[in-house]
């Protein structure tokens, strides 16, 4: 299964990673963080075939269950993360959102915003595609002031916040 695709932005080649089914497991916080670095132009890995996957998953705890180490995976892929509110998004990109999308409660980044449609990398998981656009009103967002309902600026940890 192949577990990447190609997308052109800014006139250079970016290849996003995409949960599936024989790789995914639970890691979609994992994938987001990683996709991140990718969107910075600094990958961390490039496929999940790299055993390197398989290590940071037991690692941050990513196979049964939700990303248990959160904050170690983070520290240790060199990144920072801001909690923003989803009406910060467009202005804070990329952004790790939290769903419900057809996986269930999911991680997902967001890449581009047009208006209201937004670029989501693995919105769907296992079951979509590495790249999708969804209208955020689309968005099946957790009820404000869920303890749930988070979305996290991702930046590079000697990058600038916005």
């Amino acid at each position: 299964m192949n577990y990447l695709v190609m997308i052109l932005i800014d006139n250079g080649e970016r290849r996003y990673l995409q949960q599936s089914r024989g790789k995914g497991y639970a890691g979609c916080f994992l994938i987001s963080l990683l996709n991140a670095r990718i969107y910075y132009n600094n990958p961390y890995i490039t496929t999940l075939d790299d055993p390197i996957w398989e290590e940071m998953v037991d690692e941050y705890g990513c196979r049964y269950g939700g990303c248990i180490c959160r904050p170690q995976a983070i520290r240790n892929l060199s990144l920072r993360i801001k909690r923003i509110d989803r009406d910060e998004i467009p202005n804070n990109l990329p952004v790790m959102i939290s769903s419900f999308t057809e996986v269930g409660f999911h991680s997902s980044l967001v890449i581009d915003c047009d208006g209201d449609n937004w670029t989501i990398l693995n919105y769907n998981g296992r079951k979509g595609e590495v790249e999708t656009v969804v209208n955020k009103k689309d968005i099946n967002f957790l009820k404000r002031g869920n303890q749930n309902d988070r979305h996290y600026h991702l930046y590079e940890k000697n990058g600038e916040l916005k």
